[in-house]
């Protein structure tokens, strides 16, 4: 089962998908830090969606409504991490579209993830858009 969790709600199941995001948000390369997505979904610029095996959370992901200055408005995956992510991330795709669609938006994207997700979002629909590519500089 896939539920949002009430902003109010954070808190209280914080300590379990902290380390689920972990992963995700280390990869963020810096644009992120596990304290911004919290303070994120307490403030409402994001929403903590969680997967559940009877009363056990297995996963999560983050999401944010994007309004563009174009007058497109997107939902877009931030961060997901869990376990058994075949068992719940189809059925979180399907519930994500109706949440998407009753905010007006047209799109749902995945601005940045592993080339490891390929695969399994070209199951659901997803076309690869875009590769980011990145270069450090030194002093």
């Amino acid at each position: 089962m896939i539920s949002l969790v009430p902003r109010e709600d954070v808190p209280s199941v914080w300590h379990i998908v902290e380390p689920l995001l972990a992963k995700s948000v280390a990869r963020s390369s810096g644009r992120d830090a596990l304290k911004d997505v919290h303070d994120d979904l307490l403030w409402g610029k994001q929403s903590l969606w969680v997967a559940l095996d009877g009363n056990e959370i297995i996963g999560c992901c983050t999401v944010r409504i994007n309004w563009y200055k174009t007058g497109l408005r997107t939902l877009s995956y931030e961060h997901l991490g869990g376990k058994d992510v075949e068992r719940w991330l189809f059925e979180g795709h399907e519930i994500l579209q109706n949440y998407a669609k009753d905010y007006g938006c047209t799109r749902l994207e995945v601005p940045q993830g592993r080339k490891g997700w390929t695969p399994l979002l070209k199951k659901i629909g997803y076309r690869t858009f875009a590769i980011r590519y990145e270069f450090e500089l030194k002093d």
